[in-house]
């Protein structure tokens, strides 16, 4: 691509914040018979200073057994606090898991 402004460059950038927060806030109305979550760090920039930051990750496996990406949110650490804040974020959503 050649000649592109700052200006479309950030509008673009807002619809595709706008379209994650959308996703990230949905309601999961589906039951699912098995979630996974994990996390995983990675090396991030911010503020001009280099720091690792936890990307946690939760997998649903549906009745139609179809994996299901529910949820993802970057947190400065693993620590037990983010961890229980990105559990309650899944039940804000109405997740729900069922077993056989």
């Amino acid at each position: 691509m050649e000649n592109v402004s700052a200006s479309y460059v950030s509008a673009l950038a807002s619809e595709l914040d706008e379209r994650v927060r959308g996703f990230l806030e949905r309601p999961i109305e589906s039951h699912m018979k098995f979630i996974y979550i994990d996390a995983t760090y990675f090396k991030v920039r911010e503020n001009g200073k280099y720091g690792s930051k936890a990307l946690y990750v939760c997998l649903g496996i549906n009745s139609e057994r179809r994996r299901e990406i529910l949820s993802s949110r970057l947190y400065d650490s693993g620590s037990e606090v983010e961890r229980e804040s990105f559990f309650n974020d899944l039940k804000n959503t109405g997740l729900t898991a069922w077993s056989l």
